[in-house]
């Protein structure tokens, strides 16, 4: 059949969501596909044209932004067989016309358990200042580990929470937390804008979407310094790389005291990546680095190993190295040894955990 924007698009989507797809593709003249399980399956459908996927931009904010940048993220519900369910979609041109990413936003909030994640996490956002990164990879679920830990900040502490995003995935409601979400286009021009104005707005918890230039993340270790605890994403592969991801941002001539600033303003890393299971749906393996003095010493002044070192050593800090989270799931029988040394940087670490 012809694919259209209107109901094929929507029966198309219908049947990703029952086959339980986590990802939907649209891309110019190439048909739809799925990711299923973490595999990218072809669909049986005609393929879009670049028209026919620009159809998707809901405003002319998200517009403009698409013929200045050449991308545009934004959420839309719509109504399904199942009900209403909201997306975030991002849509880009490419060499051969226009392409668009779709991902389902869950409606009610993950608990930490659900997602397969330790309640030890929840330490991360105890601070009472400071910065705490969640980093990883595209698809990694960084949105939703920092929308449980936010959900659990908002039924426990009264606390008043701003968020910048780009889209709002997650609608937090206010429990015992004030908590306003503010989305980069409708509500605040960037990152950075929005960042510098919740500085005006008292909040306890600045929640930033994504750290992904100079003015944003300096904008973020000035907040995080004057005692606010401020969470944001990173895409960086692994909890240690994400200190050189942040200072190799700024000229070099700006680094030692970019370095001196995270030392003393950064609290906690948290690193994480989906790996497939034995039943075949995703599981996170998980780093997990927090600053103690022999981290902020390696910080600020460049070592490296002195943050793997801690990390090896230091499991009563709280640690969590990636071997140490990959011997766990073999020990639980979620995945087998070969994915767990597919996936470990030190093999034999995983092998001295594994004895």
């Amino acid at each position: 059949m012809p694919f259209h924007s209107g109901p094929e698009l929507l029966a198309l989507i219908d049947q990703c969501m029952f086959e339980n797809a986590s990802d939907l593709f649209l891309s110019t003249g190439k048909p739809p596909r799925v990711r299923r399980k973490g595999q990218l399956i072809r669909c049986d459908a005609a393929a879009p044209t670049s028209a026919q996927i620009e159809q998707l931009i809901p405003d002319e904010d998200s517009r403009t932004r698409f013929e200045k940048t050449g991308s545009t993220d934004f959420a839309v519900r719509w109504e399904l067989s199942g009900g209403s369910r909201r997306f975030r979609i991002n849509i880009f041109r490419h060499l051969d016309g226009v392409a668009a990413a779709l991902r389902p936003i869950r409606e009610r909030l993950p608990t930490m358990a659900e997602l397969g994640l330790p309640e030890s996490l929840l330490d991360l956002v105890s601070y009472p200042g400071g910065l705490v990164l969640v980093t990883g990879t595209s698809g990694s679920g960084k949105s939703t580990t920092l929308a449980a830990l936010i959900d659990h900040l908002n039924h426990t502490r009264a606390r008043h929470i701003v968020t910048i995003e780009d889209p709002v995935e997650f609608q937090h409601r206010d429990v015992q937390c004030l908590i306003h979400q503010r989305e980069v286009g409708p509500d605040v021009e960037s990152f950075s804008s929005g960042l510098h104005a919740a500085l005006r707005e008292n909040p306890d918890v600045i929640l930033l979407g994504e750290l992904r230039d100079l003015e944003t993340i300096s904008a973020a270790l000035t907040a995080a310094e004057t005692g606010h605890l401020v969470l944001g994403t990173l895409h960086s592969g692994s909890a240690s790389s994400a200190v050189n991801r942040i200072v190799d941002v700024f000229p070099g001539h700006q680094q030692p005291h970019i370095r001196v600033q995270l030392a003393s303003s950064l609290r906690a890393v948290l690193s994480q990546r989906l790996i497939p299971t034995r039943a075949k749906t995703l599981v996170p393996v998980l780093e997990k680095l927090v600053v103690t003095p022999a981290v902020a010493t390696g910080i600020r002044e460049g070592h490296d190993h002195y943050i793997r070192n801690a990390m090896l050593t230091g499991t009563e800090e709280g640690m969590i190295t990636l071997e140490r989270s990959l011997a766990t799931l073999v020990r639980k029988g979620s995945i087998d040894l070969e994915t767990a040394k597919r996936h470990a940087v030190d093999e034999k670490a995983l092998a001295h955990l594994l004895e």
